[in-house]
């Protein structure tokens, strides 16, 4: 069977489907992180050569419901969701038998279409717990291999006798290898009520939002960015190799690109 997997650097999928014997390909814009077929370019430059089965992981940095709050506040280009969602139905109509699209609780589900399954990790010999939803095409519905009792809310884990003393926040920064600090908040489950508690974790967020919205900056911008930025003096337009943000740059609006 010749599997694409699209959206995907690591690896992991094309190799575990290259060990059972499938003729499996990756492809992202970036380059594999391990040996194997990979197209490093756009999915739908090969969507069209004859695969048996794709599995997609498009983008959810403008997808994700968790994140919808950065368009919602005026922080980025509405049209960023937009273009993501018309990757995702390119996808979706791919003429390919057998198609497995999955994302984080999205709003592919309300303005595509709900999805087939949501799973976790947990069903599958995972402590954690995560909904991530499928979308199928001529495929099964995956069957649990091994259920691992999630550890619950912080409720849950009082009714249990255990105790959290500390909670790491932090972010990733779609299209670069590092994200932002992690800051530690010490928590006194005994003594901190509730209220003062969700203060300092709100205060927490609000500043790695701030320093994930700098990387971004500092990374994300597009050709016409590092144009302005050539024509200003600096260089090659770029700064550690990543083209910064032109906030009036008229082709992104100031918003960035993905990379």
């Amino acid at each position: 069977m010749r599997v694409l997997v699209a959206c995907e650097y690591s690896g992991i999928v094309r190799d575990c489907f290259a060990s059972l014997g499938h003729d499996a390909m990756s492809c992202d814009l970036l380059p594999t992180e391990s040996d194997g077929p990979h197209y490093q370019g756009n999915v739908i430059d090969i969507i069209n050569l004859g695969w048996d089965l794709m599995i997609a992981h498009p983008p959810c940095t403008y997808l994700s419901v968790s994140g919808m709050h950065w368009t919602v506040r005026g922080l980025r280009d509405p049209q960023l969701t937009e273009d993501a969602l018309n990757f995702v139905r390119s996808l979706m109509d791919a003429p390919i038998k057998r198609i497995c699209i999955e994302n984080p609780v999205s709003i592919i589900s309300s303005r595509i279409r709900k999805s087939d399954q949501v799973i976790h990790p947990y069903q599958f010999g995972h402590d954690a717990s995560k909904s991530t939803c499928l979308w199928l095409k001529n495929l099964p519905l995956l069957r649990p291999t091994q259920f691992v009792e999630p550890l619950g809310t912080w409720k849950d884990l009082d009714q249990k006798g255990v105790l959290i003393t500390a909670l790491l926040v932090g972010s990733i920064v779609e299209g670069v290898d590092y994200g932002t600090d992690d800051i530690e908040l010490e928590i006194d489950q005994l003594d901190e009520e509730p209220e003062a508690f969700n203060k300092r974790f709100y205060a927490a967020v609000d500043e790695v939002e701030a320093q994930a919205l700098s990387i971004w900056n500092d990374t994300h911008g597009c050709d016409v960015c590092q144009a302005h930025w050539v024509e200003e003096g600096f260089g090659d337009g770029t700064l550690d190799g990543a083209v910064p943000v032109w906030k009036d740059c008229p082709d992104c609006q100031g918003h960035g690109t993905v990379i």
